[in-house]
């Protein structure tokens, strides 16, 4: 005959919670690979996991730090002096991320102008400048770091969003 649906429900459950487990230990050997991106993809997909729960928060707090390394690596920062110098520039970008998140843009401008003075190649302050000036209605000045975003992470989650708002900035100038 057939199974009870109890018993097909919990049989699935297991099925998916062995796929779960499966895809974690995939995360931790990305880590440890140092493909900190196909990590987080799987920690994504194995995000509702009750029986590895455990597991999966302290994999993503390994994906978290990876992530940093893997900037640090990207930035050059080696030596004590560069590292400081990253941690100062990651600190004006939070301090303007949330004035801008609370939509305080004039103010939150200084902040991401520290941090490229700082660090004239972080991605992300080019990336929150362009959206300051776009949203105080300079779309020139946004468009310029918004390129230059483009060039430091071509591979970065919002670039796709990113090229989309400038070949629409290009077509209205024209």
């Amino acid at each position: 005959g057939t199974r009870p649906e109890m018993v097909e429900l919990l049989r699935r459950h297991v099925a998916q919670e062995k796929e779960n487990q499966r895809g974690l230990g995939m995360a931790q050997q990305a880590i440890a690979d140092g493909n900190c991106e196909s990590a987080e993809r799987m920690l994504i997909a194995t995000r509702e996991t009750l029986s590895f729960h455990d597991d999966w928060a302290r994999t993503s707090g390994q994906v978290e730090k990876c992530r940093q390394e893997a900037v640090i690596r990207r930035a050059g920062a080696t030596t004590p002096t560069a590292r400081a110098k990253m941690g100062e520039s990651e600190k004006l970008f939070e301090d303007g991320k949330l004035l801008l998140k609370k939509r305080q843009y004039k103010e939150s401008l200084p902040f991401f102008q520290k941090c490229l003075d700082v660090d004239k190649d972080n991605a992300e302050c080019h990336l929150a400048l362009g959206s300051v000036h776009a949203r105080l209605r300079e779309p020139d000045k946004g468009a310029a770091h918004y390129r230059e975003f483009l060039r430091l992470a071509p591979d970065h989650e919002r670039a796709p969003e990113i090229r989309r708002l400038l070949e629409d900035f290009e077509a209205q100038k024209k």
